[in-house]
């Protein structure tokens, strides 16, 4: 059973992961465009 339960999480994690950097890449960028339009201004 445990195997059966240890195959389902790392599938559920490899199909968020991706989404995350993702979204953390956003934010990042996001901040720095930020940053920088009120620097210019």
């Amino acid at each position: 059973m445990s195997m059966s339960g240890d195959s389902k999480e790392p599938r559920e994690e490899q199909s968020q992961a991706p989404l995350i950097e993702h979204l953390i890449e956003l934010r990042s960028r996001l901040m720095r465009a930020v940053i920088v339009i009120l620097v210019v201004f």
